[in-house]
């Protein structure tokens, strides 16, 4: 599985192609073992975030060809859950998938994400600026879609919300609407990329009427006012369960260590041109970035409530019993 994708990578320069080599060897070549899927999961890790470098492959393919590939990776291993697939399997399907791009209707249409190009033909905004939309965004993100497009255009957002000149020479601010257009724009290239923050999700799942308790508790544990209801009782069955709740996200971060770590080791990072560094820190940035991490901080906030309200002790007990000595409180050591 590792050489497969390090020979296919080794002939595919764009992320488009590198997409397709993952595609071909689970989709097409049905290759769905733990070991394929684990890799492809660290693969499609590094392409997307650019620690596999990807470069324009001279083809012109728009985005619904990006989106295309992803459905048929996601509805192969989708069938792969279907079927019947070990624990192990099922994690690293579900780290795969935060990779792959958005393949929605409004992605797999003919021509997607054509907001860009009515916002390249505005009348309101300099001539250079229009063209550096149309050669840096536009044409690129239609003819070569690859993550880059999502950091070209943060650069360009960054720089039409600033106070200061315009590329024409003149003072002021950009127009508010060419700013609100190219704001939306660049979510809906975020969601195609599958890049949304935990927050931005949040708030979504906030705009939908759904989840409003999960982010209030969040956010009454964060100031130390988490309502318990009354009685010991119910704060102690809490405590017990946020306890059990912890050692879970605990063992799931044990799982990927065990799933990751040697997969994602030098030597298939230094075949796909991976420094070293970047394949040490891999399981740790993955633990961090999902949201099992994110859980085990809300159970820590709110098991520092329901412990205030016991009445019992802030400190875990690593090992029972008694000592005697001296305690020594300093500012710092």
């Amino acid at each position: 599985s590792a050489s497969a994708l390090i020979g296919g990578d080794q002939h595919s320069g764009s992320w488009r192609q590198k997409l397709e080599v993952v595609e071909r060897v689970i989709a097409r070549e049905g290759r769905q073992d733990l070991d394929t899927l684990a890799h492809s999961a660290i693969y499609l890790s590094w392409i997307g975030s650019g620690a596999v470098t990807c470069v324009e492959d001279g083809g012109h393919h728009r985005p619904c060809r990006h989106a295309e590939l992803a459905r048929s990776i996601f509805s192969a291993v989708e069938n792969k859950q279907v079927g019947g697939a070990s624990p192990e399997e099922l994690l690293a399907i579900r780290r795969l998938h935060p990779w792959l791009p958005s393949f929605t209707e409004e992605f797999t249409a003919s021509v997607p994400l054509t907001r860009i190009r009515d916002i390249a033909h505005r009348s309101d905004l300099p001539h250079d600026l229009k063209q550096e939309i149309k050669h840096t965004i536009q044409n690129k993100l239609h003819r070569n879609a690859g993550p880059e497009d999502l950091v070209a255009t943060e650069i360009m957002l960054k720089r039409i919300t600033g106070h200061g000149k315009q590329r024409n020479g003149e003072h002021g601010e950009y127009p508010p609407d060419f700013v609100s257009e190219f704001k939306k724009f660049h979510r809906e290239l975020k969601d195609f990329f599958n890049a949304s923050s935990l927050e931005e999700r949040l708030e979504r799942v906030r705009n939908n009427g759904t989840g409003d308790t999960a982010i209030e508790l969040l956010a009454e544990a964060e100031q130390g006012r988490l309502q318990l209801g009354p009685g010991q009782d119910g704060a102690l069955r809490l405590m017990a369960m946020l306890e059990r709740t912890r050692r879970l996200s605990e063992g799931y971060s044990e799982a990927l260590l065990g799933l990751f770590a040697q997969r994602a080791g030098e030597g298939f990072a230094r075949a796909l041109g991976v420094p070293d560094h970047t394949a040490r820190v891999f399981c740790e940035s993955e633990i961090r970035a999902s949201v099992v991490f994110q859980l085990s901080k809300l159970c820590t906030a709110m098991l520092k409530a329901t412990r205030a309200a016991t009445g019992a002790s802030a400190w875990d007990a690593i090992v029972s019993g008694s000592a005697e000595g001296t305690l020594v409180e300093v500012d710092r050591i």
